[in-house]
Protein backbone atom coordinates (compact mmCIF):
# COMPACT_ATOMS: atom_id res chain seq x y z
CA UNK A 1 0.00 0.00 0.00
CA UNK A 2 2.85 2.35 0.80
CA UNK A 3 4.42 1.70 -2.59
CA UNK A 4 1.14 2.37 -4.36
CA UNK A 5 0.68 5.71 -2.61
CA UNK A 6 4.24 6.71 -3.44
CA UNK A 7 3.70 5.87 -7.10
CA UNK A 8 0.50 7.87 -7.07
CA UNK A 9 2.27 10.93 -5.72
CA UNK A 10 4.89 10.70 -8.47
CA UNK A 11 2.20 10.38 -11.13
CA UNK A 12 0.20 13.29 -9.71
CA UNK A 13 3.28 15.54 -9.55
CA UNK A 14 4.20 14.68 -13.13
CA UNK A 15 0.74 15.43 -14.45
CA UNK A 16 0.60 18.73 -12.56
CA UNK A 17 3.95 19.73 -14.00
CA UNK A 18 2.84 18.91 -17.52
CA UNK A 19 -0.36 20.93 -17.11
CA UNK A 20 1.64 23.96 -15.94
CA UNK A 21 4.29 23.73 -18.62
CA UNK A 22 1.80 23.30 -21.44
CA UNK A 23 0.40 26.80 -20.94
CA UNK A 24 3.65 28.72 -20.38
CA UNK A 25 4.38 31.06 -23.34
CA UNK A 26 7.92 31.45 -24.61
CA UNK A 27 9.45 34.57 -26.09
CA UNK A 28 11.42 33.23 -29.02
CA UNK A 29 13.37 36.15 -30.45
CA UNK A 30 15.68 34.02 -32.55
CA UNK A 31 12.93 32.43 -34.64
CA UNK A 32 10.17 35.04 -34.66
CA UNK A 33 11.96 38.40 -34.86
CA UNK A 34 13.54 40.51 -37.55
CA UNK A 35 16.39 42.94 -36.95
CA UNK A 36 16.39 46.00 -39.18
CA UNK A 37 19.45 48.23 -39.38
CA UNK A 38 18.81 51.86 -38.49
CA UNK A 39 20.26 54.03 -41.25
CA UNK A 40 18.84 57.44 -40.35
CA UNK A 41 18.63 59.38 -37.09
CA UNK A 42 14.90 59.92 -37.66
CA UNK A 43 14.38 56.16 -37.37
CA UNK A 44 15.76 56.12 -33.83
CA UNK A 45 12.71 56.07 -31.59
CA UNK A 46 11.93 54.28 -28.33
CA UNK A 47 11.86 50.53 -28.74
CA UNK A 48 13.92 47.36 -28.61
CA UNK A 49 17.33 47.24 -30.27
CA UNK A 50 20.44 45.16 -30.69
CA UNK A 51 23.40 47.52 -30.21
CA UNK A 52 26.61 46.27 -31.84
CA UNK A 53 30.04 47.79 -32.49
CA UNK A 54 32.10 47.21 -35.65
CA UNK A 55 33.88 44.18 -34.18
CA UNK A 56 30.59 42.30 -34.22
CA UNK A 57 29.87 42.35 -30.50
CA UNK A 58 26.61 43.56 -28.99
CA UNK A 59 25.61 44.64 -25.51
CA UNK A 60 24.59 41.66 -23.39
CA UNK A 61 23.53 41.35 -19.73
CA UNK A 62 25.52 42.85 -16.84
CA UNK A 63 28.63 40.90 -15.91
CA UNK A 64 29.81 42.23 -12.56
CA UNK A 65 31.43 45.61 -13.20
CA UNK A 66 31.11 45.19 -16.97
CA UNK A 67 28.45 44.81 -19.61
CA UNK A 68 28.99 41.47 -21.32
CA UNK A 69 29.69 41.21 -25.05
CA UNK A 70 27.68 38.84 -27.25
CA UNK A 71 28.84 38.11 -30.79
CA UNK A 72 26.29 38.74 -33.55
CA UNK A 73 26.38 38.29 -37.32
CA UNK A 74 25.14 40.83 -39.87
CA UNK A 75 23.63 39.76 -43.16
CA UNK A 76 21.79 41.75 -45.83
CA UNK A 77 21.23 44.79 -43.65
CA UNK A 78 20.00 42.81 -40.67
CA UNK A 79 21.14 40.18 -38.20
CA UNK A 80 21.10 36.42 -38.54
CA UNK A 81 22.65 35.45 -35.23
CA UNK A 82 21.02 37.46 -32.43
CA UNK A 83 19.28 36.12 -29.34
CA UNK A 84 17.15 37.49 -26.54
CA UNK A 85 20.22 38.26 -24.40
CA UNK A 86 21.24 41.00 -26.88
CA UNK A 87 17.91 42.86 -26.97
CA UNK A 88 18.05 46.21 -25.17
CA UNK A 89 15.09 48.45 -24.44
CA UNK A 90 15.99 52.03 -25.36
CA UNK A 91 13.92 55.04 -24.34
CA UNK A 92 14.61 58.00 -26.62
CA UNK A 93 13.79 61.58 -25.64
CA UNK A 94 15.24 64.09 -28.06
CA UNK A 95 19.03 63.63 -28.01
CA UNK A 96 18.89 61.53 -24.84
CA UNK A 97 18.58 57.78 -24.60
CA UNK A 98 18.16 55.49 -21.59
CA UNK A 99 19.53 51.99 -22.16
CA UNK A 100 18.05 48.99 -20.35
CA UNK A 101 19.81 45.68 -20.91
CA UNK A 102 18.08 42.36 -21.55
CA UNK A 103 18.42 41.45 -17.86
CA UNK A 104 16.49 44.56 -16.79
CA UNK A 105 19.51 46.57 -15.63
CA UNK A 106 19.95 50.16 -16.77
CA UNK A 107 23.50 51.32 -17.45
CA UNK A 108 25.24 54.56 -16.52
CA UNK A 109 28.82 55.87 -16.43
CA UNK A 110 30.77 55.28 -13.23
CA UNK A 111 30.75 59.05 -12.79
CA UNK A 112 33.05 61.93 -13.72
CA UNK A 113 36.09 61.37 -15.90
CA UNK A 114 36.46 57.72 -14.88
CA UNK A 115 36.31 54.40 -16.69
CA UNK A 116 33.50 52.15 -15.53
CA UNK A 117 29.82 51.28 -15.67
CA UNK A 118 27.07 50.95 -13.08
CA UNK A 119 23.47 49.89 -12.83
CA UNK A 120 21.50 53.13 -12.73
CA UNK A 121 18.87 54.77 -14.90
CA UNK A 122 20.74 57.36 -16.95
CA UNK A 123 20.15 59.55 -20.01
CA UNK A 124 23.06 59.15 -22.42
CA UNK A 125 23.55 61.78 -25.10
CA UNK A 126 23.44 60.15 -28.50
CA UNK A 127 24.77 61.35 -31.83
CA UNK A 128 24.59 59.91 -35.34
CA UNK A 129 27.06 60.16 -38.22
CA UNK A 130 27.83 57.97 -41.23
CA UNK A 131 25.36 55.32 -40.16
CA UNK A 132 26.83 54.93 -36.65
CA UNK A 133 25.59 55.95 -33.21
CA UNK A 134 27.72 57.20 -30.33
CA UNK A 135 26.55 57.32 -26.72
CA UNK A 136 28.28 59.86 -24.49
CA UNK A 137 28.04 60.85 -20.85
CA UNK A 138 26.62 64.25 -20.01
CA UNK A 139 27.82 67.08 -17.79
CA UNK A 140 30.89 66.03 -15.81
CA UNK A 141 30.69 62.47 -17.15
CA UNK A 142 33.26 62.91 -19.92
CA UNK A 143 33.07 59.35 -21.23
CA UNK A 144 31.73 57.28 -24.12
CA UNK A 145 30.12 53.85 -24.07
CA UNK A 146 32.69 51.57 -25.69
CA UNK A 147 33.91 47.99 -26.01
CA UNK A 148 37.33 46.92 -24.73
CA UNK A 149 38.92 44.51 -27.19
CA UNK A 150 41.59 43.44 -24.70
CA UNK A 151 38.96 42.49 -22.09
CA UNK A 152 36.81 40.00 -23.98
CA UNK A 153 35.17 42.88 -25.88
CA UNK A 154 33.11 43.80 -22.80
CA UNK A 155 31.58 47.25 -22.47
CA UNK A 156 32.04 50.18 -20.09
CA UNK A 157 32.12 53.93 -20.12
CA UNK A 158 35.62 55.04 -21.17
CA UNK A 159 37.30 58.42 -21.01
CA UNK A 160 37.06 60.38 -24.23
CA UNK A 161 40.86 60.55 -24.38
CA UNK A 162 41.08 56.76 -24.06
CA UNK A 163 38.63 56.20 -26.90
CA UNK A 164 40.08 58.79 -29.26
CA UNK A 165 43.63 57.67 -28.47
CA UNK A 166 42.88 54.07 -29.47
CA UNK A 167 39.66 53.83 -31.50
CA UNK A 168 40.48 50.30 -32.66
CA UNK A 169 41.09 49.15 -29.11
CA UNK A 170 37.93 50.79 -27.76
CA UNK A 171 35.22 50.67 -30.45
CA UNK A 172 32.52 53.20 -29.55
CA UNK A 173 30.52 53.51 -32.75
CA UNK A 174 27.37 51.41 -32.65
CA UNK A 175 25.19 50.02 -35.39
CA UNK A 176 21.61 49.73 -34.15
CA UNK A 177 19.15 47.07 -35.26
CA UNK A 178 15.49 47.63 -34.47
CA UNK A 179 13.77 44.49 -33.23
CA UNK A 180 10.45 43.68 -34.86
CA UNK A 181 8.82 40.76 -33.09
CA UNK A 182 6.05 40.46 -35.66
CA UNK A 183 3.27 40.85 -33.09
CA UNK A 184 3.48 40.07 -29.41
CA UNK A 185 6.76 38.19 -29.83
CA UNK A 186 5.33 35.29 -27.84
CA UNK A 187 4.84 31.81 -29.19
CA UNK A 188 2.78 29.15 -27.45
CA UNK A 189 4.91 26.24 -26.39
CA UNK A 190 4.12 22.96 -28.12
CA UNK A 191 2.62 20.38 -25.79
CA UNK A 192 5.48 18.97 -23.68
CA UNK A 193 6.25 15.30 -23.98
CA UNK A 194 7.36 13.07 -21.13
CA UNK A 195 9.54 9.99 -21.36
CA UNK A 196 8.38 7.63 -20.06
CA UNK A 197 4.86 8.71 -20.90
CA UNK A 198 2.14 9.32 -18.30
CA UNK A 199 1.38 6.36 -16.10
CA UNK A 200 2.52 4.68 -12.94
CA UNK A 201 6.31 4.60 -12.60
CA UNK A 202 8.72 3.11 -10.13
CA UNK A 203 10.24 5.38 -7.51
CA UNK A 204 13.58 6.75 -8.75
CA UNK A 205 12.63 6.59 -12.44
CA UNK A 206 14.20 9.46 -14.40
CA UNK A 207 11.58 11.55 -16.18
CA UNK A 208 12.64 13.56 -19.25
CA UNK A 209 10.51 16.49 -20.44
CA UNK A 210 10.86 18.00 -23.92
CA UNK A 211 9.04 20.34 -26.28
CA UNK A 212 9.25 20.77 -30.05
CA UNK A 213 9.17 24.57 -29.75
CA UNK A 214 12.59 25.91 -30.71
CA UNK A 215 14.09 28.22 -28.09
CA UNK A 216 11.53 27.36 -25.41
CA UNK A 217 12.68 26.66 -21.87
CA UNK A 218 10.98 24.26 -19.49
CA UNK A 219 10.94 25.34 -15.86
Amino acid sequence: MKTKKHRGRILSALMAALMMISVIPASVFASGSTYTKITDAAQFTSGQYVMAVDTGYALGPMDGTWVSAVQVTESAGGLTDAGAETVCTVTVDGQSAKIQLSDGNYIAPEGGNNNGIKNEEYAWEWSFADGKFTFSGTGEDTVKLASNRSSQNKFRGYKNTTVTGSPNGYPSQFTLYKVDEGGSGETAVAAPQAAPQAGTVEAGTEITLSTATSGAQIY
